[in-house]
């Protein structure tokens, strides 16, 4: 919660929802769940692009 914008997080769990809604123009949406809580993730298209097969590759 003290993270400071631009500055670079990691963050590890399971994922609940993976969502690339065709309005979003390539925009992934994640749900992360982890023992402490969930994380909602903004992927933007060129990470994602750069990581495609981690991102819809893991089940």
């Amino acid at each position: 919660m003290s993270a400071r914008n631009g500055q670079w997080l990691e963050t590890a769990g399971i994922v609940l929802v993976r969502q690339r809604p065709g309005a979003a123009k390539g925009v992934l949406f994640l749900t992360l769940e982890d023992e402490t809580g969930i994380a909602n993730l903004v992927v933007w298209t060129k990470v994602f692009e750069a990581h495609r097969r981690i991102f819809l590759g893991t089940p």
